[in-house]
């Protein structure tokens, strides 16, 4: 909304002003705003205001500050919070799969009716896995 006044103002023919044409003018202002937040063409948009009015300078230079030194770090907090989350949301499901695979595990070797494994069921199971894995050794 910002930068349409700032248009309005910067362009006072009546004639250029359109209502209907309000939303294609802001999504056009807004991109142009964020590709300037990027540095990418930051130079190209702000000399050729600068060329026609000086102090267009203190928009842009105030706009600049904001974003760099809060937008940007709003921005990428986010971003980092999302990937935090969805991260313990993973290792919670790995958690989850893990304790019912050691479950079934333990089912399978202690039996249906029984709550316990004995010694001799463990060391059968260290003996195989010491003649099938070499990295056990």
């Amino acid at each position: 909304m910002n930068s349409h006044i700032i248009s309005y103002l910067y362009l006072p023919d009546t004639s250029l002003y359109c209502p209907l044409c309000f939303i294609n003018f802001v999504s056009a202002a807004a991109w142009t705003l964020f590709t300037s937040m990027t540095t990418v063409v930051y130079p190209d948009v702000m000399m050729a205001g600068y060329n026609d009015n000086r102090f267009v300078a203190l928009y842009f230079i105030s706009y600049m500050c904001l974003t760099f030194f809060f937008f940007q770090n709003v921005i990428l907090g986010s971003i980092c919070n999302i990937y935090n989350t969805s991260k313990e949301t993973k290792e919670k499901e790995l958690d989850q799969v893990r304790e019912d695979l050691c479950r079934e595990a333990f089912k399978l070797l202690s039996g249906e009716d029984v709550n316990y494994v004995t010694r001799q069921q463990l060391m059968g199971v260290f003996l195989i896995l010491n003649d099938d894995c070499d990295e056990i050794e």
